[in-house]
This record gives structure tokens, C-alpha cells and sequence, in this order.
């Protein structure tokens, strides 16, 4: 929380912390990537230091974590990079795809067999649907 009594959000990893203590007082300072510094002071009569030392300890591991995960993260991003290139250049299945399709309307265009059997197939359906009522799809 600022003086101005904002809140302001920072990434884990680029947080440090160090506290002290008094004997009535235990200090929390953090340390903010933006070079500034916030203290909380946790009066001790509350709040056991045990407890005081163990929040911070847990921070501390917390933002440690933080920048172990950031850099494993960052190792990974080149070779996601690659695979993804990989697989939008990779369109050879595509391209085999296309040219069945163009194969297949050609032998279809050029089969002459094809219109003669629409008639039939027509003829076919309307004889039913004189018979019926209902016309086949």
C-alpha cells in the first residue's frame, strides 16, 4: 500500500525483502523493482515473531520460485517458437489434401456417366414422390 493509500501490484520475482526487529516491534521492509521501499511494522504483542519471520521466509522462497519459474519459462520460449514455426510451415498433409480434392473434381467433371445418372436418379425421385406424396432427398 503507498503513503496515499493506493495499492500497487508488482511481479513476485522482482521483489526482496528484509525485516528486523525491535523488542516490541518486528519491521517488514520490501523492496520494490521500482527501487522504492514499503515497511510494515507488525507490533509483536499481536503477532508472535515466529509467525513475523515465517511470513517472511515465506515470501522470500515464494519470489525465489517466482524467478526459478520466470527463467525455466524464458528457456522454453525459443523452442515454442520453433515448433510452432515447424507446424505452420508443415503443410504438406494440406497441400495432398488440395490436390486429391482437385483429382477427384476433375475425374467427376470428366465422368460422363455423372449427369445421366442425376437424370435417372431425378426420374427415380419423382416417380417416388408420385407414389407417396413425399419426395426422397
Amino acid at each position: 500500500m503507498t503513503a496515499e493509500g493506493r495499492t500497487a501490484e508488482y511481479p513476485l520475482h522482482e521483489v526482496a525483502l528484509l525485516d528486523e526487529y525491535s523488542g516490541t516491534d518486528g519491521h517488514v521492509y520490501v523492496a520494490l523493482p521500482t527501487g522504492r521501499r514499503q515497511m510494515v511494522s507488525v507490533p509483536l504483542e499481536g503477532t508472535p515473531e515466529a509467525e513475523v519471520r515465517k511470513f517472511v521466509v515465506e515470501v522470500f522462497n515464494a519470489a525465489a520460485d517466482a524467478k526459478a519459474a520466470t527463467a525455466e519459462r524464458q528457456a522454453l520460449v525459443p523452442r515454442a517458437e520453433a515448433d510452432l514455426r515447424e507446424a505452420v510451415e508443415d503443410t504438406a498433409d494440406q497441400e495432398e489434401a488440395r490436390r486429391r480434392l482437385a483429382d477427384v473434381l476433375a475425374r467427376q467433371k470428366a465422368d460422363t456417366r455423372i449427369p445421366g445418372a442425376r437424370r435417372e436418379l431425378d426420374e427415380a425421385r419423382d416417380r417416388w414422390q408420385r407414389l407417396t406424396g413425399r419426395r426422397p432427398v
